[in-house]
């Protein structure tokens, strides 16, 4: 297994979707599809990555995407970023064009990925757009259109559809055809928000979640064994911050306890967020074994520790003298020696913590 897998790898597969802020419509415009176009056209010449189906909506868009050469944060940016500015000038605006962080869903390309391409592709259709599959051959804005030969966007791959559907052109085309018509009336609910998400509480099926998106989760089109095997990934290599939630709390208490063991002040006092300047020198070493040690989050230690979090930054920033150095490896050593309680090596997340 390699030490520095990242779930957008050369050779992973990604529904990446964004909306544009409060419905605006932004793709009704030819020329605005025709500029987003061609930002996603310079994207695969400069191979930072392959497309496999698309489409773009009014004021949406849906992408399969494969990373290639750049991370799918990176090119992800480089494409709206200048596309949102293009269109700023154009209507003379400012701000945001699209909502927030795109949204991503990483596929299960054996189970799921001609399903992901037929559910991009009729978007239109299934939005009322086209009434029926002659039209949505003619919907431009679309990778449906150059699969079929109607019009040609020669940086689009087409080889994996080709495998799939086998035969010659003709053949394949036809299998594609027939694979998009009997799937008009299905619902895939799973497309558009994953089936299993993977975040700091574990392994989640993802109708048991909100919507809300967050840019430390993983969404998963795909069975639980694939699931499974790119949570183990995860957690093997801390490509991401997966816990037990029960467990930070314990190992968070335990540090506190142990800083005020050994310094003498009471945890009542080190959670306030005033006190005598060695309240304050204790509470740096306490930001400092949370963060450094632990993984915690600054929002989080902020919360445990009663501080803000421009406060917690600032302390987790400075440099712990010699005599708070001396105090940290006292803190360490007594959390270490408790028994029963955790020390500071993250904990693994048991079955009945995850599914």
């Amino acid at each position: 297994m390699r030490s520095n897998f990242r779930v957008d790898d050369p050779g992973t597969f990604h529904h990446v979707m964004s909306r544009s802020m409060d419905g605006r419509d932004v793709f009704s415009d030819v020329k605005n599809q025709q500029y987003f176009i061609s930002r996603l056209k310079l994207l695969i010449e400069k191979e930072d990555l392959k497309i496999h189906a698309w489409v773009l909506m009014s004021n949406h868009f849906h992408l399969l995407v494969e990373p290639v050469g750049a991370s799918l944060s990176e090119s992800m940016q480089k494409l709206l970023t200048g596309f949102a500015m293009y269109f700023n000038k154009k209507n003379d605006r400012r701000g945001h064009v699209f909502q927030g962080r795109f949204r991503s869903i990483l596929v299960e390309k054996e189970e799921y990925l001609l399903e992901l391409v037929r559910y991009i592709h009729l978007n239109p259709l299934r939005a009322g757009i086209v009434k029926d599959i002659n039209e949505l051959n003619h919907y431009y804005p679309s990778g449906h259109v150059h699969v079929t030969g109607v019009c040609c966007y020669p940086w689009q791959e087409t080889e994996l559809l080709e495998s799939e559907f086998s035969g010659g052109r003709k053949t394949w085309i036809s299998n594609y055809l027939d694979y998009l018509s009997d799937g008009i009336e299905l619902d895939s609910p799973e497309m558009d928000r994953g089936s299993y998400i993977i975040n700091r509480e574990g392994l989640i099926a993802a109708e048991n979640w909100n919507d809300k998106v967050h840019k430390r989760s993983v969404r998963i089109s795909g069975s639980i064994e694939y699931a499974r095997k790119i949570y183990k990934q995860l957690y093997d290599v801390r490509a991401m911050k997966i816990r037990n939630r029960r467990e930070e709390h314990r190992s968070i208490e335990s540090v506190i306890h142990a800083a005020s063991a050994i310094s003498g002040i009471p945890i009542s006092t080190l959670r306030k967020p005033r006190g005598l300047r060695k309240s304050s020198r204790i509470r740096r070493i306490i930001v400092k074994i949370l963060m450094d040690d632990l993984g915690i989050s600054q929002a989080d230690t902020a919360r445990y520790l009663g501080l803000s979090s421009s406060v917690v930054s600032r302390l987790h920033k400075r440099i712990l003298d010699p005599s708070l150095l001396i105090i940290e490896k006292a803190i360490k050593t007594h959390i270490m020696g408790q028994k029963g309680k955790p020390g500071l090596e993250k904990t693994r997340l048991t079955s009945s913590d995850s599914i």
